[in-house]
Formats: C-alpha cells, sequence, structure tokens
C-alpha cells in the first residue's frame, strides 16, 4: 500500500508541475472587431460598394448573381495582440478558432468552395476595427460546401509571432468568398465568437484559462489505484 500512496504522490506532482508550467489565453473577436463588406449591383448596373456591415451575430463571405442583379461579401476580423507584447519568445502556439455554421452552393451552377480564410501579413494600419477591411493575402484554409459545421482550429503559430515581431497591436484576418456559394460563422456579438487561443511556456506570462480542475486529477488518480489493485490482486491469485 505505501508503493500505491508513493505512487499517486507522484502521479499529483507530475500533473501539478505540468499544468503550471505552461499558460493559456483566449483572445477573443469583439463585436466591433468582425464585420462584412463588398460590392452589390441592380439591374445590369454598376458595382457599388455596400458599406461596412456588422452588428450582426454572424458574418460570412458569400457571392451570388441572377439576371443582372447580384451581391458578394467578404468577411474582416482583427483580434488584440497587446496580452503578448514583449513575450513573443514565450509563445509555444497559436490557434484560430471559430465556430462554422452553415456552407451552401448559390446560383444554377454547383461550387464546392464556400470560402477561404487567409492572415493579413501587414497589419500595422488595424485599428481593432473589421471597418478597416485589412485584405488577407496569406492563405491558411478553404472551406468547402458541406464542410462539417461547429468548431474549426488551425495552427497560426508563425502568423502571429511575425506579427508580433513586426511591432502590430492587432492581427487580422480575412474570410473570402469563392463564386457561386456561401459561408457563416459566429460573430462577435454570439455566445461562441472565433478567438486566438494562445499557450505560452510560463504561466506567469497570461492569465491561465481552461485549466483542469482538482476533480479530474482526482478521477485519474482513482482509476491509477483501481488499475494498480486489480494488478496486485492478479499477481495474488497467481
Amino acid at each position: 500500500m505505501k508503493k500505491v500512496f508513493a505512487t499517486l504522490v507522484l502521479v499529483f506532482g507530475v500533473l501539478f508541475a505540468v499544468n503550471a508550467s505552461a499558460g493559456f489565453l483566449n483572445i477573443e473577436v469583439t463585436p466591433g472587431g468582425d464585420g462584412m463588406a463588398g460590392k452589390d449591383r441592380w439591374g445590369y448596373s454598376a458595382w457599388d460598394d455596400s458599406g461596412f456591415e456588422n452588428g450582426s451575430s454572424v458574418v460570412g463571405a458569400y457571392d451570388w448573381y441572377e439576371y443582372g442583379d447580384g451581391g458578394w461579401r467578404n468577411a474582416y476580423l482583427q483580434y488584440d495582440l497587446g496580452e503578448f507584447t514583449g513575450i513573443v519568445d514565450d509563445i509555444v502556439s497559436v490557434t484560430f478558432n471559430y465556430n462554422l455554421l452553415s456552407t451552401r452552393s448559390r446560383g444554377w451552377n454547383y461550387y464546392d468552395v464556400a470560402g477561404k480564410l487567409y492572415h493579413a501579413e501587414d497589419s500595422s494600419s488595424a485599428t481593432g476595427n473589421a471597418s478597416d477591411k485589412i485584405s488577407g493575402n496569406q492563405w491558411l484554409e478553404t472551406i468547402m460546401v458541406g464542410a462539417t459545421l461547429g468548431w474549426h482550429s488551425l495552427d497560426v503559430t508563425e502568423y502571429i509571432v511575425n506579427d508580433l515581431t513586426m511591432g502590430y497591436a492587432w492581427s487580422a484576418f480575412e474570410f473570402k468568398e469563392q463564386g457561386y456559394a456561401e459561408m457563416y460563422l459566429a460573430a462577435g456579438e454570439s455566445e461562441t465568437p472565433s478567438y486566438l487561443r494562445f499557450e505560452t511556456a510560463s504561466s506567469s506570462s497570461v492569465v491561465p484559462v481552461t485549466t483542469p480542475e482538482p476533480s479530474t486529477f482526482a478521477l485519474l488518480s482513482v482509476g491509477i489505484l483501481g488499475v494498480m489493485y486489480l494488478h496486485r490482486r492478479k499477481r495474488s491469485l497467481e
């Protein structure tokens, strides 16, 4: 039994040490940090700017056209990097996370690409407002019509580290339309806004989030204790 107790103490020590050695922080897009803009056309007239649109619980990218009428939108997003100024070397990884709500093809011809996600290499002019309409030029993902709905996560570590190295206060992304199709994701006004998730080597760099609770460790330890007990019982029966 002493060996069992010593093993549990060791397991607890290792788990808490691992948990304490890393920090996590989610930077969510703000209600003003995402929105859509594009152009519209009615009756074969000239294409006119749509103006900037936000305030809805969804944002997206789409393109449609029928009998001289049409319109398209791209979605713009910005994320605050202020928490990480001066601690670039402490960053382990960064992921871009968004909640995909719907995709579909539009028009008489079937288009299988709903949209594409890009990061902006230069966000020096970003102010934290998506109305800056900073265009992305670094491809990250192609979203297909029929893609799995729900949360999508992409590794964007090298892009965010470059943003911070360049001294940018904000990181900018864009979902671009790709023809007669559409895609929508949860916006900053929703309960599931997109976000950047940072992992740092030291928990002192950021405020930890989504860390395991004590009950998690307790359950794991009970499981380990049970396995060890069964193993010892099996040996005694032999």
